[in-house]
C-alpha cells in the first residue's frame, strides 16, 4: 500500500477548485511506512492497515497531477517525500482544513466521568454546541476522543483554536491533549484496532459509565471506514444519520461532502476584522436534533430581523426580544452588520407579511444601534427609526410577553403594542434615543384578558402548555389538554381568555361545540369560580 498512486482524474475529486486529500498513518511495526508518502483523495478507499488520518489538504490541480506523475514518491527535492512536500505547500497557502477533535489521555488517572464532564463543558461553553451533536469515542486504550462538527480553516484559525482550548482548559482545570492542534497531527480512525491493547476505537455516549464503556470496548467489533468521507458523514451528515456507527454508502452524497470541505458551511472562525465583532463559532448546514439545540441554532441561523424598514404609514418596524448571546456578524449578511441571537416574543417588519412570533432568530443592528446596545438587556423592545437609529425600551418579562402578543397581526399591531407600552408608563416617543427607557409610573395589574405564553414553565402542566404553543396542541393527548385547561382556570384566567387561547392553538381545526363542552366540564369542576356563558 505504501506506493499507492491516486487516480489522476482531478475532476472526480473536485471541490470548488481544489481536490480534498488526506495522509494516512500506520502502526510502527507494520510493513508500511509510519505515514503514507502520498496524499489520497478523501473519496478513495482507506488503505489497508491504516490507523490514523491527517487534516484535509486542498490540492490544486497542478499539485494533484504532480503527485500522480511521480513513480517514486520519495524522490522529491528538499523533502523526504511528496506527501510532506505537499503538506508544507498547503500550510503556507492556508489550504488546510482541520476537523475539530478533542482528546484527553487522562482516562486511567481521572476516570471517564471526569473526562466526559470536561468534554461536555468544552462543547457547550467554549463552542456553543449541544453535546448530542458531537460523536464520542473510546480510543481502545487510555483516552477518550470527541469529533466535533466544526472545521478550522488555515493556520491562523488552527493556532487560535489551540489557544482557545488551552485557556479554557486552565479555566476548568482540565487536561486536554493540546498537541492535537499542531500542524500535520494525525487522528485515530474510528473502528481501528489499537495495536497495544487489541481493542478498537468504539463509539460511546456522552454520559456513559465506566461499566458501559468497558462493555462496548470489549464486546464491539466495528468495521473501519471504507473512505474518509464516511468518517466525515458520521460527524457532519444529516441530523437523522449523524453519529451513527454504521452508515450506508449513500449516507451523504459525495458531492455534498466535497462542497462541505470546499466551503465555509461549518467554519470555526474567530473574528471579523472589518467590524470588530466576533463571528459565531457555528456555521452549520444542518440544524441539530435536540429541541434546545435547534432553538439555539435558529437564533444564529434563521432569517434576521431588521427594525429599520418604514411601513409607509408612519409606523416603524418593531420587535420585542430576549437576547440569548453576544453580538456576532457574518460577511454574507448585510456586509457584516452586527447581529444579536435572540428569542422574539414578537416582531413586525416593514413588509406586512414579515412577522416573527415566539421564535428564535438574529436581530440586526445598525452601526448607530450597535454602539448603544447594552449586553445586560434581559427583555427589550426595539422601535425602529430614521437614519437607522432605533429606540430601546427595557421591560420586564410580562410586558415583553404581552407586547409581543399584541404585535401579531391577529391580536393587534404596532400601534396597539405602543399604546399598551404607554399605558404601562413607558415612553415610546421618538426613535434613536441613546438611553433605554424605564417605566415613568408604576402600574399594578392589567385588564389585558389573554393567556400569557408559557415561556419558562416550572410545572409539568406549564410544560404541556408550552408544548401546545410551540409544537401544536394536537401533539398533546386528550388528558394532557384537559390538564392545561385546568392550569389556565387555576391561574384565574377568564373564560374568554381560555376560550380564545384554545381557539388560537387549534386554528382552522377549531371545533366550537366540542371545545365548549370540554371547557365547560373543566370549569365546572374547578374550585375557583368561572363565569361560564350559556352557549359558545
Amino acid at each position: 500500500m505504501k506506493n499507492k498512486i491516486p487516480s489522476s482524474n482531478f475532476a472526480s475529486h473536485f471541490a470548488d477548485e481544489y481536490a480534498p486529500c488526506v495522509r494516512y498513518g500506520f502502526p510502527e511495526d507494520s510493513d508500511n511506512p509510519r505515514q503514507s508518502p502520498r496524499l489520497l483523495p478523501i473519496t478513495e478507499s482507506v488503505p489497508e492497515g491504516a490507523e490514523t488520518v491527517s487534516p484535509i489538504y486542498l490540492l490544486t490541480e497542478d499539485q494533484f497531477q504532480r503527485q500522480a506523475a511521480l513513480e517514486n514518491p520519495y524522490r522529491v527535492q528538499g523533502s523526504k517525500n511528496i506527501g510532506k512536500s505537499l503538506q508544507d505547500e498547503c500550510e503556507n497557502d492556508n489550504r488546510v482544513i482541520y476537523p475539530l477533535h478533542v482528546e484527553s489521555d487522562e482516562y486511567l488517572k481521572r476516570g471517564p466521568e471526569t473526562l466526559l464532564e470536561w468534554f461536555r463543558d468544552l462543547i457547550e461553553q467554549c463552542f456553543d454546541l449541544d453535546t448530542q451533536e458531537c460523536v464520542f469515542y473510546h480510543s481502545g486504550s487510555r483516552s477518550i476522543h470527541v469529533h466535533v462538527p466544526l472545521f478550522a480553516f488555515g493556520e491562523t484559525d488552527r493556532k487560535q483554536n489551540k489557544e482557545k482550548i488551552k485557556n479554557f482548559s486552565k479555566r476548568i482545570d482540565a487536561e486536554f491533549d493540546l498537541g492535537l492542534y499542531d500542524r500535520k497531527r494525525q487522528f485515530r480512525l474510528p473502528g481501528v484496532i489499537h495495536q497495544k491493547t487489541g481493542f478498537p476505537k468504539v463509539q460511546i455516549g456522552p454520559y456513559w459509565s465506566q461499566e458501559q464503556i468497558i462493555e462496548a470496548v470489549t464486546q464491539t467489533t466495528p468495521s473501519p471506514p471504507k473512505t474518509y468521507t464516511e468518517v466525515l458523514a458520521r460527524v457532519y451528515g444529516s441530523p437523522a444519520k449523524r453519529g451513527q456507527s454504521k452508515l450506508p454508502d449513500t449516507s451523504l452524497p459525495i458531492e455534498d461532502i466535497l462542497d462541505l470541505v470546499g466551503g465555509e458551511k461549518q467554519a470555526l472562525t474567530f473574528w471579523n476584522q472589518d467590524t470588530g465583532i466576533g463571528i459565531p463559532l457555528v456555521e452549520r448546514q444542518y440544524a441539530p436534533t435536540t429541541e434546545a439545540g435547534i432553538a439555539r441554532w435558529r437564533a444564529y441561523n434563521d432569517k434576521e430581523f431588521s427594525p429599520y424598514a418604514n411601513t409607509g404609514n408612519g409606523e416603524w418596524s418593531m420587535a420585542v426580544v430576549e437576547p440569548i448571546g453576544g453580538m456576532f456578524a457574518r460577511k454574507n449578511i448585510r456586509n457584516g452588520s452586527a447581529l444579536v441571537p435572540a428569542y422574539f416574543y414578537g416582531g413586525k417588519g416593514g413588509d406586512k407579511e414579515f412577522v416573527k412570533y415566539r421564535v428564535h432568530a438574529p436581530l440586526q443592528l445598525s452601526k448607530h444601534d450597535r454602539k448603544k446596545w447594552d449586553s445586560n438587556f434581559d427583555f427589550v423592545v426595539i422601535i425602529g427609526g430614521r437614519s437607522r437609529q432605533s429606540k430601546f425600551i427595557e421591560v420586564d418579562r410580562q410586558t415583553a410577553v404581552i407586547t409581543g402578543l399584541l404585535l401579531h397581526p391577529e391580536h393587534g399591531g404596532r400601534r396597539e403594542a405602543r399604546a399598551y407600552l404607554e399605558e404601562q408608563g413607558y415612553d415610546t416617543g421618538k426613535s434613536g434615543q441613546r438611553r433605554v427607557q424605564k417605566p415613568i409610573t408604576a402600574r399594578t395589574g392589567s385588564n389585558f384578558e389573554r393567556v400569557l405564553p408559557a415561556t419558562s414553565p416550572t410545572t409539568e402542566a406549564g410544560e404541556l402548555q408550552r408544548r401546545a404553543e410551540q409544537e401544536g396542541i394536537q401533539t398533546l393527548t386528550h388528558d394532557e389538554r384537559i390538564r392545561v385547561a385546568c392550569r389556565l382556570f387555576y391561574k384565574k384566567y377568564s373564560w374568554n381568555a381560555v376560550w380564545n387561547w384554545v381557539k388560537e392553538q387549534y386554528g382552522k381545526d377549531f371545533k366550537e361545540d366540542v371545545a365548549f363542552t370540554q371547557l365547560r366540564s373543566v370549569a365546572n369542576g374547578m374550585e375557583t369560580e368561572v363565569d361560564i356563558p350559556e352557549s359558545p
